[in-house]
């Protein structure tokens, strides 16, 4: 599933909910909502999807990814904390939810059951 997108800051506020108060947070909402990007859910058959997405990812810092994972999409690609070149939901509740919010027609559920039996 993808889709090329914009938020408004409202928006962009909505999805990163659980930062509100934190020092970062108006910096994330205000270059969340400064143009378009690219939203995608991928897929993988194994239990740890998101763990391998993460460690793709590479750590939020991008200094931190340049030292620990250089060949990381935040250490080649990162510019700042906030504009780190990519976002990975940490749990599935946080995918579910942020699905919803990118993705507000699609269902997560459905989408699952289909491709089971696709691929079974």
């Amino acid at each position: 599933k993808e889709t090329v997108t914009s938020w408004s800051p409202v928006q962009a506020d909505k999805f990163y909910e659980e930062h509100r108060g934190k020092f970062f947070q108006q910096r994330l909402v205000e270059f969340m909502s400064s143009g378009e990007f690219h939203a995608l859910v991928l897929a993988h058959k194994t239990e740890d999807a998101i763990t391998k997405w993460r460690s793709l990812l590479g750590f939020t810092k991008c200094y931190k990814a340049r030292q620990q994972t250089p060949a990381s999409i935040r250490a080649l690609y990162g510019l700042s904390d906030t504009r780190n070149a990519g976002h990975g939901s940490d749990s599935l509740e946080s995918f579910v939810r942020e699905s919803k919010i990118l993705f507000p027609d699609w269902d997560y559920k459905q989408w699952t059951t289909d491709n089971r039996e696709t691929n079974s």
